[in-house]
């Protein structure tokens, strides 16, 4: 009777995890899905604003060198570790910098060298000039949202990972006893 008990309570937790692992599968291909609508709105707006402004205004000569000015990241990614059920699982976080504005005292500190409190403007749309075509600022709002969209389905799969693992580990047990 209670080995009964137990083998329902294991085959119930079997079939929880392997309800959750199925409803974070779904969640993962409508992240997915969504990445790549945001990848290709993102770049047809870019190709869009090559049109616009020639090809010889948006191209990598307009990319920072090692010469350039230096420049902070937009969206930096944090790595931590959880562990949920006894099992280790990377969690990552997006940390998000706004683009400072550019004034005169920032730019005089920018000779001088430059501290983070006191650093230039970010904004990679500068780098293609002061002007630049509606679609450009489009596609770049449409690359953050998939650099938010890459973070959310990582920590996804790596929740997914974790109950597989469970669920192996369950499984493992259920036969142990059988």
């Amino acid at each position: 009777m209670v080995a009964e008990m137990s083998d329902i309570k294991d085959e119930s937790r079997l079939d929880s995890v392997g309800l959750k692992a199925l409803e974070l599968m779904q969640q993962v291909i409508e992240k997915k899905m969504r990445l790549q609508e945001l990848i290709k709105a993102g770049s047809i707006n870019l190709a869009k604003s090559r049109y616009i402004m020639g090809n010889r205004n948006v191209s990598v000569s307009q990319l920072p060198t090692e010469d350039s000015v230096p420049f902070w990241a937009l969206r930096k990614v944090e790595n931590s570790y959880s562990n949920e059920n006894g099992i280790k699982t990377p969690v990552f976080t997006l940390l998000v910098n706004q683009p400072l504005k550019k004034t005169k005292s920032v730019e005089a500190n920018v000779s001088e060298g430059c501290t983070e409190d006191t650093r230039p403007s970010s904004d990679p749309l500068h780098w293609f000039g002061v002007l630049v075509p509606q679609n450009m600022r489009v596609a770049q709002e449409a690359f953050k949202k998939a650099v938010d969209l890459s973070i959310e389905i990582a920590n996804l799969q790596s929740h997914l990972e974790a109950l597989r693992i469970e669920f192996c580990a369950l499984k493992f047990e259920k036969m142990k006893l059988t």
